[in-house]
């Protein structure tokens, strides 16, 4: 039931709306490896993959980082909550602060 109010897969069409509504046009949905959507965001020189973890029941937030010449995902937020909004809200803020 959670994942399904949370998904990607279920989701895409209000997950593209809060995308515009933010400004972010840079972004992509791309098979995970357990058979959902995953989405990757590009905001101001940073990207970010967003995962729903249906085993754990939250929205997984990682950030590209670069450390010794080779790029690496790294978890940086996880969230319990019920909304797409609020993830993609933090990312937006979170891009903004970073720079």
């Amino acid at each position: 039931m959670w994942y399904d109010r949370n998904s990607f897969e279920n989701n895409e069409d209000y997950a593209i709306r809060v995308l515009e509504r933010f400004g972010i046009s840079k972004y992509y949905f791309i098979a995970d490896g357990y058979g959902g959507l995953s989405l990757l965001i590009s905001k101001n020189l940073h990207s970010y993959k967003i995962d729903c973890d249906k085993n754990r029941e939250e929205m997984v937030i990682k950030r590209k980082v670069k450390k010794n010449e080779k790029e690496y995902l790294r978890e940086v937020k996880s969230f319990k909550i019920d909304s797409i909004y609020e993830v993609i809200k933090w990312i937006f803020k979170d891009s903004q602060m970073v720079l």
